[in-house]
């Protein structure tokens, strides 16, 4: 890691750890980590946050946003629910869950328990906070 810091020769597999590392610290990414692989991990994945905070970069959508709009549709009954604004925005399950984990990591959707997995929606349903009533207006 020094040495690419320094701007010495490294080698692939170095500038490939330093990379690695440097996406998991800021939440980019996670791994499957694995104790037998000379890297110490078996795949590489985005972190749930990875697409709320890249698509302003890379999409033509802004899921800051998109995420006051989610705000703003779940506002008559304080609840979110992803397939009922999906139907409604008609944005689908790449926008619509980038606004979501969007909404959720600033605080204006709170989820009371730990979610089951959903094969579709990230944040599939939760609740309407404050902060978030506040952003709808």
């Amino acid at each position: 890691m020094i040495a690419l810091l320094e701007g010495a020769a490294a080698s692939p597999v170095d500038e490939m750890r330093a990379v690695v590392h440097e996406l998991e610290r800021l939440r980019l990414i996670v791994l499957q980590k694995d104790a037998c692989s000379p890297e110490g991990f078996a795949a590489i994945g985005p972190d749930q946050e990875f697409f709320a905070r890249t698509d302003a970069i890379f999409q033509p959508w802004d899921p800051q946003a998109d995420g006051q709009e989610l705000c703003r549709l779940s506002r008559a009954t304080r609840n979110f629910d992803a397939a009922e604004c999906d139907k409604e925005l008609g944005w689908g399950p790449r926008r619509l869950n980038s606004a979501a984990v969007e909404a959720h990591s600033r605080g204006w959707f709170r989820v009371p328990y730990e979610m089951a997995h959903n094969p579709t929606y990230v944040l599939p349903w939760a609740f309407l906070t404050p902060e978030g009533e506040f952003f709808a207006e």
